[in-house]
């Protein structure tokens, strides 16, 4: 399938509802967590991603099997943009 986790019921309306796991700032982002044996699904802004290196918590950053995080190749889940499939 494809990276949408969600669709605005309102497609006029931009307003995001949800928040930074770490920061609390509104973010629509959602991210898998890097650390492979947690693979936590959450919503993380795109500043808290890279501080965190793609993992939920401090401490899944520290453990034993965390997926690389390069910030050219790694996808987090996103919801629709209204610029593709022509409605933007």
């Amino acid at each position: 399938f494809d990276d949408r986790l969600g669709v605005p019921v309102n497609p006029d309306d931009d307003e995001i509802v949800g928040k930074c796991h770490h920061c609390s700032e509104p973010s629509d982002h959602f991210a898998n967590c890097a650390n492979v044996e947690c693979n936590a699904l959450f919503l993380c802004c795109p500043s808290c991603l890279e501080r965190y290196t793609g993992c939920c918590s401090e401490a899944c950053g520290e453990a034993p099997r965390v997926r690389d995080y390069r910030e050219a190749t790694f996808r987090p889940f996103r919801r629709l943009n209204k610029s593709c499939c022509g409605q933007g």
